[in-house]
């Protein structure tokens, strides 16, 4: 059982392709930022006039607790064009506690070529960001451009787009009624609403 929740934890229902999508972006910076300063328009960029949010300002404290219980937040590298958070709870050996993991990722559209469609990268991005293995993802009714959730085992994700800037949230807790069946889109759908109450568009 340990061994279950010890491998949960380290995979929020995502996948290998999504995780990839989501590291090389981070690494990356930002969609479309390989130019700087003037550089941009030179290379036949242009700024897009979007910036990352914090990611750890995108879920509050109190919604963080409800879902993994005590935890601790550790803040990735932020830039202009990326950001992310995680909310973890200790692990436990008393399964009755509750016990989870929340990561946010946020990657923004800074540069975005001449000529080329208006949110076009975010929209690719967003695509890529769902976990294409075992699930669909499922729309989510919200004011975002785009929203959708998958659930996985002891675990959900959530995906969203607004205007340039794409977030994907990852889930996973043991002893966690938001994660009964009954409830996971009322979480996906709780989750979806605090952090596009933090984005611009």
């Amino acid at each position: 059982m340990a061994d279950r929740r010890r491998e949960s934890r380290q995979r929020p229902g995502t996948g290998r392709r999504a995780r990839g999508v989501v590291l090389a972006l981070i690494a990356g910076g930002s969609l479309a930022t390989g130019c700087s300063g003037g550089a941009a328009e030179d290379s036949g960029f242009i700024r897009t006039g979007a910036v990352a949010p914090d990611a750890c300002t995108l879920i509050n404290a109190s919604l963080a607790r409800d879902l993994v219980g005590d935890h601790t937040v550790t803040r990735a590298k932020r830039t202009d064009g990326s950001s992310g958070c995680s909310w973890q709870a200790p692990l436990s050996t008393d399964l009755s506690k509750l016990s989870g993991l929340l990561n946010v990722s946020v990657v923004t559209e800074t540069l975005r070529r001449s000529g080329s469609e208006k949110y076009g990268s975010a929209k690719t991005t967003y695509r890529g960001l769902q976990n294409d293995e075992d699930e669909d993802c499922s729309k989510l009714s919200t004011s975002a451009d785009e929203a959708c959730w998958q659930k996985g085992r002891e675990s959900l994700s959530v995906i969203a787009r607004q205007g340039y800037t794409v977030l994907k949230a990852d889930y996973t807790a043991t002893n966690s009624p938001a994660l009964k069946e009954q409830n996971m889109e009322n979480t996906a759908k709780s989750l979806l609403n605090e952090m596009i109450s933090h984005v611009r568009s």
